[in-house]
């Protein structure tokens, strides 16, 4: 959590990232079996048979899987008032480069390369830098 005005505490959520790759032989039936495997009712029998948390947000009022895990009352709640978009979707094409600047300035601040306080500070110009750049192609 920040220390600025708007800091708050952030919660995530994990998933399965099913893709489909661009060198399938069969991409209509990958790109099917996803949509299979995503849609309402198997999450419905994922979240009541198995535990698992929907990704749609509907399934976090249905009653059998409130039945079958209660806690999803809770999570839903965290969710849909706590939780913030990964950091991959707004990094978009850019996320490798996000990362590996967050990664570089960890590891720099955890090995006493620099202080936590110049590590961020360098950090944040690298980051205004990369949306700084993107910015400028939109235009």
């Amino acid at each position: 959590m920040g220390d600025g005005r708007d800091g708050r505490h952030a919660d995530i959520l994990g998933g399965f990232q099913l893709m489909v790759s661009k060198t399938s032989k069969n991409k209509s039936a990958a790109i099917e079996t996803v949509k299979f495997l995503t849609s309402p009712e198997i999450q419905r029998v994922n979240a009541t048979t198995r535990g698992f948390a929907p990704t749609r947000p509907g399934l976090y009022y249905d009653s059998a899987v409130l039945k079958a895990n209660p806690f999803f009352a809770i999570l839903r709640d965290v969710l849909f008032n706590g939780a913030v978009t990964r950091p991959s979707t707004v990094a978009g094409s850019r996320y490798d480069e996000i990362s590996k600047a967050y990664f570089t300035a960890v590891r720099q601040t955890l090995t006493g390369q620099k202080s936590a306080d110049t590590a961020v500070q360098e950090l944040e110009k690298q980051l205004e830098g990369l949306v700084s750049r993107d910015r400028s192609t939109m235009q």
